[in-house]
């Protein structure tokens, strides 16, 4: 099962690679006010400053030792958990281009779900349905990977951090799934197309613990329930497709026993901004109690999941 998608890996990262790429990262910045000449060209900002402004101003005056220690004794802890009108409008972007471009993008297929038809009523499915939907998810991550999380990472620290880091990202993905009700589930692995097939197959909604109950290439299948359950238990407060796209990230770019990364500098970088991104979402949303709440529910959520990829052998050595 570790080597379950490798091939798919290799493939939807060559060639997602060389596709035109996603540039979710827009900044807006109001453009400085400025004065026309006689012929209509703006050549001055309003505000600029005049040669006899430093004159004027006395803390333009201020040597730099002298600034550095008012600014080192200055309170700016706050800024810390500045959640920003652009950042605000960032993750949206992201959120909705997620869900609509990387996940529901791609489908399961019509053979796969009549066998899950087929399946669904006796509770036995075979390797084969699990393997075509696990290649079937791992594209989503990808997609995700390649062309936005580390749109500016080379070939070969992309193909690494997915080749050590996608399990988890697929099973963090089960275990975020399984704190919905059994509809909810169903609509958060389907794709676009998938949810017409649904409906027109009429397939019964079946709870990814089920799934993971009677999953063939599993030995431990109790233990994984167990740890699934406490997940349930421990992080109902990361029940949010935000939280997950930002939890994601975290785990598709964690740079922790990669050795070999090139850019290791650039890797952590992006591991750090969405490991801010995602507290200063949830004190945002949840406010200062619930918000720290839910960033301990994200570590939670990280060691459960860990704990599962290691007792399927699946974590990097």
């Amino acid at each position: 099962m570790g080597r379950l998608i490798e091939e798919e890996v290799l493939y939807r990262h060559k060639k997602l690679r060389h596709q035109t790429r996603f540039d979710a990262t827009t900044t807006v910045r109001p453009d400085e006010d400025t004065k026309d000449d006689k012929n209509g060209n703006a050549v001055v900002p309003v505000n600029a400053s005049n040669g006899n402004e430093q004159d004027k101003n006395p803390l333009l005056q201020i040597d730099d030792s002298t600034l550095l220690d008012i600014v080192l004794k200055m309170d700016v802890s706050f800024l810390e958990e500045l959640y920003t009108n652009e950042e605000r409008n960032y993750i949206s972007n992201q959120n909705t281009y997620f869900w609509t471009n990387h996940w529901r993008n791609f489908n399961l297929d019509e053979a796969h779900w009549k066998t899950y038809l087929r399946m669904q009523d006796t509770g036995k499915f075979d390797a084969e349905f699990f393997q075509t939907g696990y290649k079937q998810m791992a594209k989503r991550v990808i997609s995700f990977t390649s062309l936005t999380l580390l749109k500016n990472a080379s070939d070969s620290d992309v193909d690494l951090m997915l080749r050590l880091n996608i399990n988890a990202g697929l099973f963090f993905f089960s275990m975020w799934n399984c704190m919905y009700d059994v509809v909810t589930q169903m609509y958060n692995v389907s794709g676009m197309k998938d949810r017409m097939l649904v409906g027109k197959l009429k397939c019964k909604p079946v709870s990814v613990r089920t799934m993971m109950e009677k999953h063939p290439l599993v030995s431990d299948s109790r233990e994984i329930v167990r740890l699934m359950d406490l997940a349930k238990d421990d992080c109902g407060l990361l029940k949010d497709e935000t939280v997950f796209l930002l939890l994601l990230g975290m785990f598709m770019c964690n740079p922790k026993n990669c050795e070999g990364i090139k850019d290791f500098d650039y890797i952590n970088d992006v591991y750090k901004e969405y490991e801010t991104l995602i507290r200063r979402y949830l004190l945002f949303k949840l406010g200062k109690e619930l918000g720290n709440q839910a960033i301990q529910q994200c570590d939670k959520m990280i060691k459960h999941t860990n704990a599962v990829v290691k007792l399927l052998n699946l974590m990097p050595q």
